[in-house]
């Protein structure tokens, strides 16, 4: 009873000093500045593909633009501790996937892109859920 007892106390001390820590200025400075341009390239592609001259001529840079978009806001959430704004950020992630596979699947059916490109929308969807399962626990 004792040693569960101690055990207990050294996790909960353990744990609370994990938490307590203070994020990194730089590194949040520099995820700060990825977010920052990746909102600029989600800019540029749409307006690429709006335009008739993005590179596959089918949206598919928009589509991954805004996932590694949703993806660099996930790592900025986690590096700065704030559980409800990484919370948001995976469901935003989750979304982003969502877009992708049906757009994938839209995209199929205009003969424009293979099968593979959905399954690869659907695996990174499943594992955007996970993660988002994972934190939301």
């Amino acid at each position: 009873m004792k040693t569960k007892l101690i055990t207990t106390a050294v996790i909960a001390l353990f744990s609370s000093s994990l938490l307590a820590q203070e994020p990194d200025a730089k590194i949040i400075a520099k995820l700060t500045e990825i977010v920052q341009i990746r909102e600029q390239l989600v800019e540029i592609e749409q307006a690429l593909h709006t335009s008739g001259r993005d590179a596959a001529g089918n949206g598919s840079e928009v589509e991954v633009a805004q996932v590694e978009l949703a993806e660099a806001r996930v790592d900025l959430a986690r590096e700065k501790g704030q559980r409800d704004a990484l919370i948001a950020a995976l469901q935003d992630l989750v979304a982003a996937n969502e877009r992708r596979v049906e757009w994938a699947k839209r995209m199929k059916d205009l003969a424009r892109v293979s099968d593979v490109e959905i399954k690869r929308a659907q695996a990174e969807l499943l594992k955007a859920q996970v993660r988002l399962l994972h934190e939301q626990k």
